[in-house]
């Protein structure tokens, strides 16, 4: 098993208490549980603060399977965007000015793929 963690967050330098905040999580878990197949889950979690003292949490996972029946042969499967993330929302202050995006996401996916080794 391997976990890989990623946390970084936004802070200003400011000393005013209306500066917006804003986190960010990255996890990856990989899992060997024999020779030949592995698996990973990847999660990201944003935390922006949209308005002061209110935030807005959104979550993706992927899921990657991998399968190697011979040495010559490898089984890739991927979903992206598991739990179905559709809309992305960002707030973002700079001095006086003041921005607010919602963003359309990639829809959930589904790739099946086969590699062949000559």
């Amino acid at each position: 098993m391997k976990i890989t963690t990623n946390y970084s967050w936004q802070k200003s330098h400011q000393k005013r208490s209306d500066i917006l905040r804003n986190s960010f999580y990255h996890l990856d878990l990989s899992f060997y549980p024999i020779k030949r197949i592995d698996f990973t889950v990847s999660s990201e979690y944003n935390q922006r603060e949209i308005v002061q003292d209110r935030f807005k949490d959104c979550m993706f996972l992927d899921l990657q399977a991998h399968y190697a029946p011979t040495k010559r042969v490898d089984l890739f499967f991927h979903v992206t965007n598991l739990l179905n993330q559709n809309i992305y929302e960002v707030a973002s202050e700079h001095g006086v000015n003041y921005n607010y995006r919602r963003i359309p996401l990639r829809q959930q996916s589904f790739i099946f793929s086969l590699a062949y080794k000559l």
